[in-house]
């Protein structure tokens, strides 16, 4: 008891810090637990028409992509953007060293769009992009940024994953609502506990009364309360494979995303553009959508002791909701 207690406290100080999942495991093989199995499917977003990743092919660009999402985000890497492996393990939602300032536009500009004629978008903070093609995947894109400036490039447009149910209802922009937090020891439950994001003092206070912070451990509610900006705030997901993480400070991370079982809805994830099968860059979640313009996502833990023969698992699972 009294290890497990410390792991769920250093498990609370990476989720507000780093706010993200624990993200690692004692063994490859082991899997988050399995969704709620319910999935109801998702009304379909206004731009599903119109959404596309192209990744530019002109020589000397200051652009490397320009992305059109389902949802109306649109989502700009520069050619300085930052693209490659974390310095550190980080969970799906954990802030990463793939991370870039929104207010100094450090590689990552994102915003919404309209749709003001035939392939013709106006994307807000940017500019206006029309995109002309031969029906392949080349295309060209006519850029006007907001200070008037033309730009014309080439771009290549990147497949998408193939229409299903639970990919039409996980590609869109989603706000985080709800954090549970579980632990079990030899399949039993030993903390659970679920709380609204803005109200993350009501989970510190229930780890405190279950004796899971001790004194020693210099553990100070003032100290997370500074860090909440850090917590991601919104997600979005697209059928390029690009999931885009937004903080509270409005930094924002780029990474990207795979199908392991879409039937289960087993979603592996990685921080390195270049290896989806490198643990200490990568993992799996479970994403369920139980109706109400829902999405859950769990991440865990698992560890076990051939000392004292106990098993350990925690999950963290997020309540989403559609943007």
């Amino acid at each position: 008891m009294k290890k497990a207690f410390k792991l769920i406290s250093m498990a609370f100080i990476a989720l507000t810090v780093s706010a993200g999942f624990v993200a690692c495991s004692s063994d490859d093989d082991d899997q988050p637990e399995s969704g709620s199995g319910i999935n109801q499917e998702l009304a379909t977003p206004t731009y599903e028409a119109d959404a596309a990743l192209y990744n530019i092919t002109s020589a000397n660009s200051d652009y490397r992509s320009i992305e059109l999402t389902a949802a109306g985000n649109y989502v700009v890497v520069m050619d300085y953007g930052y693209y490659g492996a974390p310095a550190r393990k980080a969970g799906v939602f954990r802030k990463s060293a793939i991370v870039s300032s929104r207010a100094y536009n450090n590689g990552i500009i994102e915003g919404t769009f309209t749709k003001t004629g035939d392939n013709t978008y106006n994307l807000k903070g940017f500019g206006t992009i029309t995109v002309t093609g031969n029906g392949g995947t080349a295309v060209d894109l006519d850029i006007t940024l907001e200070d008037g400036t033309d730009v014309n490039v080439t771009a290549a447009r990147k497949n998408q994953k193939p229409d299903s149910m639970m990919t039409n209802n996980l590609c869109r922009t989603w706000e985080f609502e709800r954090l549970r937090y579980t632990i079990k020891i030899n399949n039993r439950v030993m903390f659970d506990k679920e709380v609204d994001v803005n109200n993350m003092r009501e989970l510190y206070l229930a780890l405190a009364n279950a004796g899971a912070l001790d004194d020693d451990e210099e553990i100070d509610w003032d100290d997370f309360e500074e860090e909440m900006e850090y917590m991601a705030e919104r997600v979005i997901f697209t059928k390029a494979g690009t999931y885009l993480v937004e903080y509270r400070n409005s930094s924002l991370a780029i990474s990207t995303w795979s199908w392991i079982n879409e039937n289960a809805g087993t979603l592996r994830y990685s921080w390195d553009y270049d290896d989806m099968e490198d643990d200490d860059y990568a993992g799996n979640v479970v994403v369920s959508f139980p109706g109400n313009n829902r999405m859950k996502i769990a991440e865990s833990y698992y560890d076990y002791d051939d000392e004292d023969g106990e098993s350990y698992n925690e999950t963290i699972t997020w309540t989403l909701k559609q943007a």
